[in-house]
């Protein structure tokens, strides 16, 4: 289609009225706009007619897998990563990832190539800092999805500890009848023949504080003993004294850890150990006199019992700064099939918790009967192993956190999971931890924790695939509850 437009100048204005030669300009106007659109409609449609293809196009798709098993080593000046290399042996390389917070949000620092590289020294480190990496693997445009991550702490530290340090300041905390050691709590500051008494305790509680530790800033805190040098007017009833520590100048407190050995004569208990961080990550800022704390409670069944104490110093143990595996997955599994309710465990596709995606392993109608013990045989039991642990020999194990990401198909019944560790190949197991009731929607459920040991001490050699294991037991108080696992991570926490 063709189209032809000729303009022509208007005639020469005549005396008419105003307004005339206005109109006829933009009739001209319209009908130039009116030709240009129809002109473009017309290649509008010619394109459309001709842009046919007889072949359809086919596609292949993958995704770009990271890198495994990253790990990080520091010193004052730099921080090595080690790590395995993607399986995608086409990709281009890695892109670097750091940050001083656990978790992200990442900056790129680097790049390296090929695909088979498997370490990488990062020397822009500042002294005296912790750094979090993950390592993307890349190909042109693609990137990979995080790999595990890693931490390191860029600077050195000599084992130590504080020695037990006294206290030199007191005061008598609420609870009981508001009054602590009301009779010179002072005479706690020191190991002698004096000592502070509470009379006719009822629950009394009294802080001990003002502990002056020395720790260097460049170490991390690996346990802390509180001693007790105390005794009682009686043993009659039952009586203990029970420690708590805050970090914050007691507002927060730990879980009480208790001493109930009752004597009428002074006896010594140490509670807590030179690995046991009382269930929480310490700084050395902590032992500040600011904010470090130790409340003292006593506890008797009798109104009438008198407490005596003479002693109550702390001991901080400190050396590197714990590092960590980051969370790794397993790539073996098994039901357990004797003496382990149906004996198919995760029947449906239990492979799929080996990766944190949209796939699920599923364990439908678990059980065959009622009971609610983690031990009791007639519940379904799963293995997951080999999980490609790279822990540097003789570094010592300070805690082991499991993550599930899991949901049941109802709360009733009250669903949940047990979990269990072996170091022997799954000869003998750990005590089980257990998550709260399941709900009907994903959630992921973190047991254990960077200081928890899960009541063992354990060496670097029973992380080997050989050895390590880990059990899981569905519970309900039903047999028609259907419980699903989308991952099961381990992370493992350690200082070299």
């Amino acid at each position: 289609m063709a189209w032809s437009l000729r303009l022509r100048s208007p005639p020469p204005a005549r005396e008419r009225e105003s307004g005339q030669t206005m109109p006829r300009i933009v009739l001209a106007l319209a009908f130039v706009a009116l030709s240009l659109g129809l002109l473009l409609t017309a290649v509008t449609v010619y394109a459309i007619w001709t842009n046919t293809t007889s072949v359809a196009p086919t596609f292949d798709s993958d995704t770009l897998d990271p890198p495994t098993g990253l790990t990080a080593a520091g010193s004052p000046t730099s921080i090595q990563l080690d790590w395995t290399a993607s399986a995608d042996t086409y990709a281009t390389g890695y892109k670097i990832m750091r940050s001083t917070t656990g978790g992200g949000p990442y900056t790129e620092i680097a790049s390296v190539t090929p695909v088979s590289t498997a370490t990488y020294t990062d020397g822009t480190v500042v002294t005296d800092t912790t750094y979090f990496y993950v390592l993307n693997t890349y190909h042109q445009n693609w990137l990979s999805a995080n790999g595990n991550e890693a931490s390191a702490f860029a600077g050195t530290c000599t084992a130590g500890t504080t020695g037990f340090v006294s206290p030199t300041a007191q005061a008598a905390d609420t609870g009981g009848d508001g009054d602590g050691f009301e009779l010179n709590p002072t005479n706690a500051f020191a190991d002698d023949a004096s000592y502070a008494s509470n009379i006719n305790n009822g629950g009394d509680r009294h802080r001990f504080y003002d502990y002056a530790f020395s720790i260097p800033g460049a170490c991390s805190v690996r346990g802390i003993e509180v001693r007790l040098d105390w005794w009682l007017d009686s043993i009659s009833g039952a009586s203990d004294i029970s420690v708590e520590l805050s970090w914050d100048g007691g507002t927060t407190w730990t879980a009480a850890k208790t001493d109930d050995v009752e004597t009428t004569t002074e006896h010594s208990s140490t509670l807590g150990s030179s690995v046991d961080r009382w269930a929480r990550t310490w700084t050395p800022a902590d032992f500040s006199d600011a904010n470090f704390r130790v409340r003292l409670t006593s506890n008797s069944s009798s109104g009438q019992r008198d407490f005596f104490l003479d002693w109550v110093p702390v001991n901080v143990h400190y050396g590197d700064a714990i590092q960590n595996t980051g969370f790794l997955s397993p790539s073996t599994q098994a039901a357990v099939t004797t003496n382990s309710g149906d004996n198919d465990g995760f029947e449906l596709t239990p492979a799929n918790a080996f990766a944190d995606d949209a796939a699920f392993a599923e364990d439908v109608n678990s059980g065959s009967n009622n009971s609610v013990g983690c031990g009791d045989t007639s519940k379904d039991r799963h293995l997951y192993y080999d999980y490609g642990f790279s822990i540097p020999a003789g570094a010592a194990i300070h805690g082991i956190e499991v993550r599930l990401d899991a949901w049941a198909d109802s709360i009733a019944k009250n669903p949940f999971m047990c979990v269990e560790l072996s170091w022997d190949g799954g000869a003998t197991w750990t005590v089980a931890n257990t998550t709260p009731v399941l709900g009907t929607a994903e959630a992921t459920f973190i047991l254990g924790a960077e200081a928890d040991d899960w009541g063992r001490t354990w060496s670097d050699t029973e992380f080997t695939n050989a050895n390590f294991r880990l059990r899981i037991t569905n519970v309900a108080n039903s047999t028609t509850r259907d419980f699903s696992l989308d991952w099961v991570p381990v992370r493992v926490d350690y200082t070299p």
